[in-house]
Formats: C-alpha cells, structure tokens, sequence
C-alpha cells in the first residue's frame, strides 16, 4: 500500500492531500484536480506497462476488480490491443462523419465505390 507522509512524517489525510493538490495545481496553472481524479489518472496511466495484480497492491486495494473501476479505457483500447497481438482492427465509419468520409471508410476509396470493404485486411496487405 502506498501512503503519503507530511514533512512531519505523519500519514497525511485525505482532507489535507486535496487541499495540497488544489494548491500545487493553483502554482502550476492547471486545472484543479481531486484525489480520486489523479489516482484514476495515474492507474489508467500506467495500466498498460504494469501487471493489474501489481497496480492494485500500489493503490492498496484488495480486489482487482476496485482497480479496474478506476482505469478508464478509451475507444481505441481494443485497437491498441489487437495491433499489439499483430492482427488490424476492422474499419468502421464515424457517427456524425462527412458523408464523403463515411463512403470512404465503407469502401476504401475516396468517394465512395461499388465493392464495400469488410475490414482492414481487405485494403492493407
């Protein structure tokens, strides 16, 4: 478990931890975060190059499953993950996307075309 001490080397509190984080991102011009704000920070910061077991011994939590609440994950995760496995994630247009766009990612060509192109593979050799 990982525990804060003061200059008096005493635990330091939540209480006192917030109003140090609020002050040191005052100085620095940033956004102010709180505690639960930078400890999902910093799991879904380091979750990629540390073993889950690991990450929640450092965070002190007992279950892995508290662990993965605070890890966010972001839409390109599994893409990530199967390029790291070697294989391509399939295409798919964007909601909202220019209609060109969209006809693009359908067909893998600009402007559209008659063959639909079912996943990356298809395009990319």
């Amino acid at each position: 478990m990982l525990i804060f001490l003061s200059p008096k080397e005493k635990p330091v509190t939540p209480h006192n931890y917030g109003a140090r984080l609020a002050y040191a991102s005052e100085q620095a011009k940033a956004p102010k975060r709180g505690p639960y704000t930078v400890r999902r920070g910093f799991a879904t910061r380091v979750k990629d190059g540390v073993d889950i077991f690991d990450l929640a011994a450092v965070m002190g939590h007992s279950d892995i499953r508290q662990t993965q609440e605070y890890v966010q994950t972001t839409p390109t995760a599994p893409a990530r993950l199967l390029a790291a496995l070697g294989e391509r994630p399939p295409l798919k247009a964007v909601p909202g996307a220019e209609p060109e766009l969209q006809r693009h990612a359908a067909t893998g060509r600009p402007g559209g075309g008659k063959d639909r192109l079912t996943s990356v593979n298809d395009h990319i050799d």
